[in-house]
C-alpha cells in the first residue's frame, strides 16, 4: 500500500507542477522506475539493471526532447559523476547499482545530477548515522560472536602448526554476509605471510553453521601472529532510496533549486 500511495503521490505532483506536457509522461515512468528499484534495494541490497537502464534510456531521449539543457552538458555531467562515484565505490561508500543508476540520472538532470546527489549523500548519512547507533548494540554482540567463533578455528591452525600468520607479521580476513549466508573472500588474503594455508572451508562452515539471524553486513578479522586481535562487523546500508529520493526533487523542482543556489551567488 505504501508503495502505491508514494506513486500516486509523486504523479500528482508531476501533473501540478508539469501540466499535460511531455515532461509528464517522462514521469510516469522516471517516478514508478524509482518507486521500485527503492523497494528492491530494500529488500536485496542491489538495484537491478533495467531499472538503470530505464533511466539512461530516459536520459538519451531527453537529449532530444528538451534541447533547452545542452547535450555538452550532460555528458559533462556525467563525466564528473563517473569520476566521483568510482572513488566511492573503491572506498566502498557506494555500489555498482549506485554507480549505474547516477549515470543515467546524469544524462537526464544535465547539472541538477549534482543537487540530486548532494540530497541523496545527505539524507543516506542523516539516516545512516540514526542507523548505526540503533546497530551499535547488536554490531558489537555479533562481532564478538565471530571472533569467539575464529579463535578456536585459529587455535586449531596453531595447534597443526600450520595455517596461521607468521610472528611479527599480521593480516586481515574480509568475510560479508549476503541474504544471511556468511562467506569469506580469500582473495584478499596475504599468503606471505601465513606459514602454509589456513584450513578455507573449515571456517567458512562454522561461520554458516553458527551465524544464522544476520541478514546482511560486512566483517573484518584482524590477526597478528598467533592472536586474533579483533573483529569489526558492520551492517550494510543501501543508498539507492535516498539517490532516488534526489532524483525525484531534482526531476520535479530541480530548476528552482538551481535557481535559488545561483541567486545567493549574485
Amino acid at each position: 500500500m505504501i508503495v502505491e500511495a508514494t506513486t500516486a503521490v509523486l504523479y500528482c505532483l508531476s501533473y501540478l507542477i508539469f501540466g499535460f506536457k511531455l515532461e509528464l509522461a517522462f514521469s510516469a515512468v522516471l517516478l514508478a522506475v524509482l518507486v521500485v528499484l527503492s523497494v528492491i534495494d530494500i529488500d536485496h541490497f542491489e538495484i537491478p539493471y533495467w531499472c538503470s537502464i530505464t533511466v539512461a534510456v530516459l536520459g538519451i531521449a531527453a537529449i532530444f526532447v528538451f534541447k533547452e539543457t545542452p547535450w555538452y552538458e550532460r555528458l559533462i555531467a556525467m563525466g564528473v559523476i563517473l569520476v566521483v562515484f568510482v572513488i566511492l565505490v573503491l572506498v566502498g561508500g557506494m555500489g555498482g547499482g549506485d554507480l549505474q543508476l547516477m549515470l543515467g540520472s546524469s544524462l537526464l538532470l544535465g547539472y541538477k545530477v549534482f543537487i540530486a546527489l548532494f540530497i541523496g549523500i545527505l539524507s543516506g548519512a542523516i539516516y545512516g548515522s540514526v542507523k548505526k547507533l540503533r546497530d551499535r548494540k547488536e554490531e558489537k554482540v555479533l562481532s564478538d560472536k565471530i571472533k569467539a567463533l575464529v579463535e578456536d578455528w585459529y587455535q586449531n591452525q596453531l595447534d597443526r602448526n600450520v595455517g596461521f600468520v607468521t610472528e611479527g607479521h599480521d593480516d586481515i580476513i574480509v568475510g560479508s554476509i549476503s541474504e544471511g549466508n556468511p562467506d569469506i573472500e580469500w582473495e584478499f588474503l596475504d599468503e606471505k605471510v601465513w606459514k602454509g594455508l589456513p584450513e578455507k572451508a573449515a571456517l567458512s562452515q562454522t561461520l554458516r553453521e553458527n551465524i544464522t539471524d544476520e541478514r546482511e553486513g560486512g566483517f573484518k578479522i584482524f590477526i597478528k601472529g598467533d592472536q586474533i586481535e579483533r573483529v569489526k562487523y558492520s551492517r550494510r546500508m543501501v543508498f539507492g532510496p535516498f539517490l532516488s529520493l534526489g532524483i525525484a526533487t531534482c526531476w520535479l523542482v530541480g530548476g528552482h533549486i538551481m535557481d535559488w543556489y545561483l541567486s545567493l551567488l549574485h
